[in-house]
């Protein structure tokens, strides 16, 4: 019997629902399109496709968009998931290239953008607070623009999509902590902070004796749901004390909810983006 070795987003995922304690079957829909995961919760079935995002063929020499490689996920995903619209049915993003991103802007954009604003971000200052996210319509923009709003997930299509999952290894790296926290004290003093100012932060610390990382290899989710799903995510599904869910306020999208030690980061003065 040959044995197979399992994709490492497999393998990573299964890793996250043993650590949750929760049950699972692997293929086991009697349908024609075999979805990855079925995960047993409470009274609930839940389906889960795995998709990785890897290095493009031929590689870009150029300008490269993160998120037309969550796109094409999303398509894929969206034929897996076609005999199971009576089903919470998810898709979960592991990125393993260093020309994808797996960032739940990117994620989001891909979803329901690309076009999309900001709420109160001003890229000239560190904040530590989380990004809210609003999605443009086709209407509000210029006919030239109009390419900026071509959301995958609509009121009318692909509502069977219930979130959009990124999979992904956490760990809070301390000197990029440190660099953040001197960068805001300037700042909190009244210093404006010109561009590039991080990078020198860090050059200046380059003989700072190495500074160790905290929670390395600790594998959570990011969950983001689908604001025009049929069936909604549960909300007491993927509540590790790592995970982030983000959901909607109004017409933003944004973080409302965080696991117990990010919580605990966050007071501690941890930064939104290092969580």
């Amino acid at each position: 019997m040959i044995n197979v070795q399992k994709p490492l987003a497999e393998g990573l995922f299964e890793e996250y629902l043993r650590s949750q304690g929760l049950d699972w079957e692997y293929e086991s829909l009697a349908g024609q399109k075999k979805p990855d995961y079925v995960v047993c919760h409470s009274s609930s079935r839940c389906i889960f496709e795995i998709k990785e995002l890897g290095d493009p063929d031929p590689r870009p020499t150029g300008g490269f968009d993160p998120d037309r490689p969550v796109r094409k996920k999303i398509r894929r995903a969206r034929e897996q998931f076609r005999e199971y619209k009576d089903h919470c049915c998810n898709l979960v993003i592991f990125n393993r290239s260093v020309f994808g991103s797996a960032d739940p802007g990117v994620v989001l954009a891909a979803a329901f953008g690309p076009g999309f604003q900001q709420d109160g971000r001003d890229y000239s200052r560190v904040d530590p607070a989380p990004p809210r996210y609003r999605f443009v319509r086709k209407s509000e923009l210029p006919p030239h623009l109009h390419s900026l709003s071509e959301p995958m997930l609509t009121r009318d299509a692909n509502r069977t999509f219930s979130a959009l999952v990124v999979l992904a290894r956490y760990e809070l790296n301390e000197l990029h902590l440190e660099v953040w926290k001197r960068l805001y004290a300037r700042q909190q003093a009244g210093e404006s902070l010109a561009p590039g100012e991080s990078l020198r932060t860090l050059a200046e610390m380059g003989s700072t004796p190495a500074m160790p990382s905290r929670f390395a290899g600790t594998v959570r989710v990011i969950v983001m749901e689908n604001r025009y799903a049929r069936i909604p995510f549960p909300q007491d599904l993927f509540r590790g004390p790592f995970d982030q869910r983000w959901g909607w306020e109004g017409e933003w999208c944004t973080p409302v909810w965080l696991g117990t030690t990010l919580r605990s980061l966050g007071e501690e003065g941890v930064p939104f983006h290092l969580l």
